[in-house]
């Protein structure tokens, strides 16, 4: 365990560019703050290149990686929670390539702009059984730290690609995949739609919605019904009512 004294260490320096997205594209690596969420990286195959913190919280990971000793201080200085766990790892990303032919159930997600809907995607994909999440024309940066956060670690343990949405469509029908767009100008409700089969949820932006791509090569569109005056629900909160039914379904 080596221990970092000064703000102008040049690792230390390193680790916080980490915090920005051209630093973790050209170097293939991210940031994970939290003792349950590096649990979860590590348990879910990612690999661990270093860890940053304070001496109670290094030391309670056995695992033979470096490890760099901070000052509470410091790691105030470098974390990215408001309220800090004091303990950050620094972890390789992983390769993106995955075979949709055995899901049986896929969230596509279009163009999600915030990463606190992203994070909460994954979890509500975790919790619903999800198989694979596919990004679509994907902006906000998959890997932002953000994303990590609000996933609660979640984001270890659904796997996910990012494809073009013709490359998305053509291995969603080469799986046999049944294509369901949620989009609220659909005339069926959600839970009038066979869920149980084999399925791809189809999502897009809040702002936008989904592109004329989904909707024109969907099986079948579908809404949640809104009683007041707004048109819609927050985009995870329309996932997790449409995914919990098909667990309803199957069961």
């Amino acid at each position: 365990m080596e221990k970092i004294t000064s703000t102008q260490n040049q690792k230390l320096k390193n680790l916080a560019k980490l915090r920005d997205k051209r630093q973790r594209d050209a170097t293939g690596l991210f940031l994970v703050e939290g003792e349950k969420e590096i649990a979860l990286a590590l348990h879910n195959g990612f690999i661990c290149q270093e860890l940053w913190g304070i001496e109670e919280k290094l030391s309670s990971f056995c695992e033979e990686f470096p490890k760099y000793l901070i000052s509470i201080e410091m790691f105030e200085k470098i974390g990215y929670r408001e309220k800090t766990e004091a303990v950050v790892g620094v972890f390789k990303k992983k390769s993106s390539i995955i075979n949709l032919h055995d899901a049986k159930c896929v969230l596509v997600c279009e163009d999600i702009e915030k990463p606190g809907n992203i994070g909460s995607l994954f979890r509500i994909a975790d919790g619903a059984g999800v198989d694979v999440i596919v990004f679509n024309n994907q902006q906000t940066d998959i890997y932002n730290p953000n994303v990590i956060r609000n996933s609660v670690g979640t984001f270890f343990s659904v796997p996910f690609i990012v494809l073009s949405q013709e490359d998305t469509y053509k291995q969603l029908k080469d799986a046999g995949l049944n294509v369901l767009v949620a989009t609220p100008e659909a005339s069926m409700v959600y839970h009038k739609a066979k869920l149980a089969d084999k399925l791809a949820l189809v999502v897009g932006s809040e702002h936008d919605g989904v592109s004329s791509f989904w909707k024109e090569h969907s099986e079948i569109n579908v809404s949640v019904p809104m009683l007041g005056q707004n048109d819609s629900l927050n985009l995870s909160v329309s996932v997790a009512v449409i995914l919990y039914d098909r667990i309803r379904q199957l069961v």
